[in-house]
């Protein structure tokens, strides 16, 4: 390992979204989203030191520690969960190979939109999330975290950063249009999530005036309301922001006000808003050449897509940000040679680490086997003492005992060999 190489045992299962279809990738996380208890049930089973999960709108993957018996178990509990044909599209990357790829997630070089700061955030936050909860232990703690700090420096000393730098950056452009309307705009919002606090965000750079109907079935938001201590409103709000909080059912049981714009950012495993639901919204405006713009920011589709059929609406969903997305992109390819090697330069030191916490905790089982063996023969030497022919009994004793020690030092120096610590 101090050659730097990482160990096997780091193993991160994802898929490959290149070669995946929309349709593919939706029915791969609605299935993720069902299964999720059982799916960190099975990974805390089959993994030393917990384990790491990311899900965003552009990737699903999992990160483990885990020996060759427990990744056999791991792959046939997904083929139950998910079908052969997901888990035939699922990629297997271990070791050193392994901590590249999560690196390069953090630091964009494999998004859609090259040099997007917001994976980094994700990245962190998820690791954050798994450490409060206990799923994530060393020594795979370490790899994450060295993960995010190659990625920190990779957006520090490159100029990866300097394009566009996220999906909502190009959603910005596709309704600049927005921008140049003189009244307040009027708009709903489905979500609460981290993609809906970073809609709100971008709200305040198309509008100074805004009035936000927030929709969600969370009713700690809704007990709370619009007060500082609510923690979902710590963002950047429009400057004159008028915001009203409903239940998700509200929406279809009161007269809906004119919206110019439907945000859709939940992460529910099945399409809600459908084109009965736009045609509501139309039916309140008061010009029948207004346009309503539906954005569709879920991943699975939180829309039908025949609302697009309809004359008064125009349909934005991620598809059409991810192709927005490789426009440029080459342009942006030289970042990424200039954060291959910090990347790699990171592997040594960590390999070093997981080494020397790897031989501590090897040290520490030794001892602890030893000092078991040695109590057990303890009552043993003393009784052989005391008896008559104590020297007999006395030699053969602490024969036994030299043998026991032998046996658990070859164990312990097998199983070092074998995981790659020698």
């Amino acid at each position: 390992m101090l050659n730097g190489n990482l160990p096997d045992q780091i193993l991160l299962l994802t898929w490959d979204l290149t070669n995946m279809s929309l349709e593919e990738f939706e029915n791969l996380t609605q299935k993720i989203s069902i299964n999720s208890a059982r799916i960190q049930r099975i990974l805390e089973e089959n993994s030393s030191s917990g384990f790491y999960s990311l899900k965003t709108c552009q990737r699903v993957l999992f990160m483990t520690w885990s020996h060759v018996h427990q990744y056999r178990k791991i792959i046939k509990s997904f083929e139950q969960m998910l079908g052969s044909d997901l888990t035939n599209q699922l990629l297997s990357l271990r070791g050193t190979v392994a901590f590249h790829h999560l690196a390069s997630i953090a630091s964009s070089l494999d998004s859609l939109v090259l040099g997007e700061t917001q994976v980094l955030s994700q990245v962190r936050d998820s690791y954050k999330k798994a450490i409060a909860k206990t799923h994530l232990r060393p020594p795979l703690e370490f790899v994450v975290r060295e993960a995010i700090r190659s990625a920190k420096r990779v957006f520090h000393e490159t100029d990866l950063p300097r394009g566009k730098v996220s999906f909502l950056s190009l959603l910005e452009e596709e309704i600049s249009i927005l921008k140049t309307r003189q009244e307040p705009l009027c708009i709903a919002l489905f979500g609460t999530g981290d993609m809906a606090k970073n809609t709100i965000s971008l709200l305040r750079r198309i509008s100074a005036q805004v009035y936000l109907d927030i929709y969600t079935n969370r009713q700690d938001l809704l007990a709370k309301g619009i007060q500082e201590e609510n923690t979902f409103f710590s963002v950047d709000l429009p400057k004159k922001a008028n915001i009203r909080l409903f239940l998700v059912n509200n929406f279809y049981d009161r007269e809906l006000p004119p919206y110019d714009v439907v945000f859709l950012a939940t992460d529910k495993s099945s399409s809600f808003f459908t084109r009965k639901d736009a045609e509501k919204v139309i039916s309140s405006f008061e010009k029948p050449s207004k346009k309503l713009l539906v954005i569709d920011l879920g991943v699975p589709r939180n829309s039908d897509p025949s609302i697009s059929e309809l004359d008064n609406v125009l349909l934005i969903q991620v598809s059409d940000l991810m192709e927005r997305a490789k426009e440029g992109e080459m342009q942006r390819r030289k970042a990424v040679k200039q954060a291959r090697p910090i990347i790699e330069a990171q592997v040594l030191p960590l390999s070093r680490k997981l080494f020397m916490y790897l031989e501590q905790e090897r040290i520490l089982q030794f001892r602890n086997d030893l000092e078991k063996a040695l109590s057990r023969r303890k009552t043993q030497i003393l009784s052989a003492i005391e008896s008559n022919d104590h020297l007999l009994k006395l030699d053969k004793t602490l024969e036994q005992t030299f043998h026991e020690i032998i046996h658990i030092s070859q164990k312990h120096f097998e199983k070092a060999l074998m995981e790659g610590r020698l």
